[in-house]
């Protein structure tokens, strides 16, 4: 078949939908099928990616917790990481503002994920050990919201009876066995395997109670990338060199062990004595070392021509070593923090780098984070909120959304000498630039009390005791305040006034004695604005 022939069986079908749009969808001329897979090796739910020995599969898992645990660098990184996306605040924001149900249900989103029996921040922090392992696999426990019972199915601290989150615990990675994963490359579910738990070994956890928090999720791969895995070669030769470098200097400090015996002791033939002496020469020279307890004792035999035939030293390298071990280590931690995003920490530690560069180097690493905390409200606005509202038979066309604050604070000299800029360029500030400014910069915020006629402040502005030349008075109050005048006008309830262009007067009585024509004294008092 030629290739213009194949091109036109394959936009056949869309060609026939496109020529009737309004006969409505057609299965048979679209299907639906899913053809291709997601390319992802796996066989009999155990992933074949990786192709380092060292990474894969449960072995990889404890090399990660081990690079985490004991390396100081990756461990640095990794506290940062942790700490920064700890602080962010989450909050729930309704689907719309202006719809009453809608301001309900993120009512009740913001409770259940404060109703839990782990805090918050606890289950972010552990959501975030797909830093180390590249996935983190938590299933979603539900509960009966009945108030304070003895019950951990039923306990709250809401009487309702809706269903809320018990808890979103996670499954330790080092659990979990295989996977389910269908012929399109779709995630069914788990099996994890805990010796140690409720049920006793395997039990199968279907993605449909679960919440699967990835950094990257290429070909779906259920069990992710790790950050560290880019991290992983720096980090065998830097402990690799640690290594040695230890070694050397031990060897530097106390010498090299050379210990002489006869030669016959060394022969292949030797007596059984003679190899005794041998071996525990051997073990000699392996074991030494100094400290207080060290001590060694040994034959004064001497041959017949006067030298010793026992003898033990230590033999000194003496000297500068052609390499420098300490250099090559801070080499590979570089690369190790570069890896994560996080080289900035060294500058401090070494005699270069500027504050422009620091400064670039921490708004890339903001970033990275802002994109690890997205990819976590992802997971439970598309599957942990949705499930919720179904799980309490509510619509879940109209889901609240999570969202999340900024990951660092605001310079607020970078932004006081913006500001000053472009007011000094023409741009007015208003009340609502003006209330932000402030609450970014954690100020209060600007209040203006409104005092009734017996001096106390007025709550119901609109307050019809209130007299009209109080509220004219407050609604200049306000204006000058900064307030919007219509607002001010309306919050008072004083109907809306509109500027005729002409300059203000003042309005005064004439005095006593002015002249009926208005000579000498200006009778109706106007005066200049």
């Amino acid at each position: 078949m030629s290739k213009r022939r194949r091109m036109q069986r394959a936009v056949a079908p869309m060609a026939a939908v496109s020529a009737s749009p309004a006969a409505g969808p057609n299965p048979k001329a679209v299907p639906l099928e899913e053809i291709g897979s997601s390319g992802l090796k796996h066989s009999g739910g155990f992933l074949q990616e990786e192709r380092l020995l060292d990474l894969k599969g449960n072995r990889g898992k404890a090399k990660f917790r081990e690079m985490a645990d004991k390396n100081a660098v990756v461990g640095a990184c990794l506290g940062y990481i942790r700490a920064l996306i700890r602080q962010v605040r989450f909050y729930v924001d309704p689907y719309s503002a202006s719809d009453s149900e809608d301001v309900k249900k993120a009512q009740f989103t913001h409770e259940a994920f404060n109703d839990m029996s782990v805090p918050f921040p606890e289950f972010i922090g552990e959501a975030l050990s797909m830093l180390v392992y590249g996935f983190a696999p938590h299933e979603m426990v539900y509960k009966r919201r009945l108030g304070d019972t003895n019950d951990g199915e039923t306990r709250s601290k809401f009487t309702d009876g809706l269903l809320g989150f018990r808890k979103l615990p996670l499954r330790a990675q080092t659990t979990i066995w295989r996977w389910d994963i269908d012929d399109n490359g779709g995630i069914q579910g788990f099996w994890q395997n805990d010796p140690s738990g409720k049920r006793k070994g395997q039990v199968f956890i279907p993605i449909s109670r679960a919440l699967l928090f990835r950094p990257s999720s290429e070909k779906n791969n259920p069990e992710g990338r790790s950050l560290l895995q880019n991290a992983y070669e720096s980090y065998y030769y830097a402990t690799k060199l640690g290594e040695l470098e230890a070694m050397g200097f031990e060897r530097d400090a106390t010498g090299i062990p050379v210990m002489r015996i006869p030669v016959r002791c060394m022969l292949p033939n030797a007596s059984p004595s003679d190899a005794a002496v041998y071996d525990g020469a051997k073990t000699i020279v392996k074991n030494i070392k100094q400290d207080k307890e060290a001590g060694i004792v040994i034959p004064s035999d001497f041959s017949q021509t006067g030298q010793e035939l026992y003898e033990l030293k230590l033999l000194t390298t003496g000297g500068k070593r052609q390499f420098d071990a300490t250099e090559m280590i801070k080499r590979y931690e570089q690369r190790m923090a570069m890896a994560l995003l996080s080289d900035f920490v060294l500058m401090g530690h070494e005699s270069v780098g500027s504050y422009a560069l620091s400064a670039d180097k921490t708004n890339l690493f903001t970033l990275a984070l802002g994109a690890l905390a997205d990819s976590i409200l992802e997971v439970l606005n598309l599957y942990a909120i949705p499930r919720l509202m179904a799980a309490n038979g509510w619509e879940t066309t109209r889901c609240p959304l999570m969202k999340r604050g900024d990951i660092e604070q605001v310079n607020l000299a970078a932004l006081g000498d913006y500001i000053t800029k472009i007011t000094g360029a023409g741009v007015k500030m208003f009340h609502d630039l003006e209330a932000h400014l402030l609450k970014v910069a954690k100020l209060p915020e600007r209040r203006v009390t409104i005092y009734g006629p017996d001096g106390n402040p007025v709550e119901n502005l609109a307050a019809e005791g209130l007299p009209f030349d109080r509220k004219v008075e407050s609604a200049g109050q306000l204006v000058r305040a900064g307030y919007d005048p219509k607002g001010a006008a309306a919050a008072l309830g004083l109907p809306a006034l509109e500027h005729i262009g002409l300059p203000p007067v003042t309005v005064q009585a004439p005095r006593q004695g002015a002249s009926q024509d208005g000579q000498g004294e200006n009778a109706s008092g106007e005066e200049g604005a």
